[in-house]
């Protein structure tokens, strides 16, 4: 039943990765790349704080990675936010959890399958990103991109986003409320996000110190297409996303005992 919207968020974002492409050989060939960050102030202080060479910005892996991927786990969590909480309260909103809970059916598998929905659902997305940006990748002389430097791309967005779905499933399981809930995450997206890039452009302490916790300083588009997915970091999301989830799942567990 998700399948269209599956395919227009596919379809949208695609789009975006083309268009970018498509602008590449305009840009590369009046050196303009990096010009426009220089204009823009931010090149000696990503060159600081970046664990990538900010000349990998000038090329077509990581121009893409820095103008389409980087705003991945924000987009992304518009489309999860609203699904998270769609696949348990939905039920519940309808009046009809009650009635499916009442079945042979185990709660943590109830659970766990509207989870891995709203994942395979993701993963489809990205699959039709990946296909429309290896399709680009080929139609642009001189792009020097491998293979697996388009899967590192997209396989990049997967352990953040976990985050996201995790936060959106414990705070609808525990506040009940889908605008309080949408709205708890919303925010914590948002906190997260600008600690990173304020803390990316000053040397505030505090913004320094804030940046430890910020989950946008462990998604690097372009490290992870130039340098390979850092394995330390993308299981490190994971298992917080992990302990989310079963503090989701117990939460729903003992909330479900008074319905």
């Amino acid at each position: 039943e998700n399948l269209s919207g599956i395919v227009i968020w596919g379809t949208g974002y695609s789009a975006l990765i083309f268009l970018v492409t498509l602008l590449y050989p305009i840009l590369e060939e009046n050196n303009m790349l990096v010009n426009v960050l220089n204009g823009l102030g931010v090149v000696d202080r990503l060159a600081e704080n970046s664990l990538f060479d900010i000349r990998d910005v000038a090329t077509y892996p990581g121009y893409v990675a820095f103008q389409a991927l980087g705003w991945a786990p924000l987009i992304f969590a518009v489309y999860l936010i609203p699904q998270g909480i769609r696949a348990i309260m939905g039920e519940e909103n309808r009046g009809t959890l009650a009635l499916v809970l009442s079945t042979p059916l185990p709660r943590w598998r109830f659970f766990v399958e509207r989870t891995l929905a709203v994942i395979a659902s993701q993963m489809l997305i990205l699959t039709i990103m990946w296909v429309v940006f290896l399709g680009g990748a080929m139609l642009v002389e001189g792009a020097d991109i491998g293979f697996w430097q388009t899967v590192r791309g997209i396989v990049h967005v997967l352990p953040i986003s976990s985050v996201i779905l995790a936060a959106t499933l414990l705070m609808s399981v525990t506040l009940r409320n889908p605008r309080n809930a949408a709205g708890a995450v919303a925010l914590m997206i948002l906190i997260s996000y600008f600690v990173r890039s304020l803390s990316d452009v000053s040397d505030v302490p505090l913004l320094n110190l804030m940046h430890t916790f910020s989950i946008f300083s462990y998604y690097s588009s372009i490290s992870s297409m130039m340098s390979g997915l850092s394995l330390s970091t993308n299981l490190g999301l994971l298992a917080i996303s992990g302990v989310m989830f079963t503090a989701a799942l117990i939460a729903f567990n003992r909330r479900d005992l008074y319905i």
